[in-house]
């Protein structure tokens, strides 16, 4: 196969699935078997962007594993991605996207709720919101507000 086409397969793969992935975290109820196909499908996703994708990509692949992680109530592993994606953020602030900062603040704030972290998650929360107040564009900030309010946050609620 051409190389053209393998970065193609890549990214048209990696685009749909990251598509079902975003279906299955906004379903209501997922069965057993949809829990599995979400976690897959996260991380098949992040495999095909690592593979064409740029550093934007790659981070954003790790948030949205950290957010497929956080919709079953795997704190651990939510953590764990979340600190990937914003040490990779951290990283190339030349080149991420304002909402770029605060989804890898909100991600690791989510994770720390998860695990009852309160301090932590009190700390990255409000670096979220500072953030947030940094998007520029009003669509975009809409997407984020709409994500920061949603999902699994453990009952816990910030100031």
């Amino acid at each position: 196969m051409k190389e053209s086409s393998t970065k193609e397969n890549h990214t048209q793969l990696a685009a749909s699935i990251n598509g079902r992935t975003w279906q299955l975290i906004e379903q209501k109820e997922l069965s057993l078997e949809e829990k599995d196909e979400l976690i897959h499908a996260a991380h098949a996703s992040a495999f095909h962007w690592c593979k064409v994708g740029t550093v934007l990509e790659k981070l954003r692949a790790e948030w949205l594993i950290s957010r497929a992680y956080s919709r079953l109530e795997n704190g651990e592993s939510t953590l764990r991605h979340a600190k990937r994606c914003l040490e990779f953020t951290e990283g190339n602030l030349d080149v991420v996207k304002d909402f770029d900062i605060a989804y890898a603040y909100e991600g690791v704030a989510r994770g720390y709720a998860l695990l009852g972290d309160t301090k932590n998650a009190s700390v990255h929360y409000k670096q979220a919101i500072e953030q947030s107040k940094k998007i520029v564009d009003k669509g975009d900030l809409k997407i984020f507000s709409g994500d920061f309010n949603g999902g699994n946050w453990n009952g816990f609620k910030f100031e």
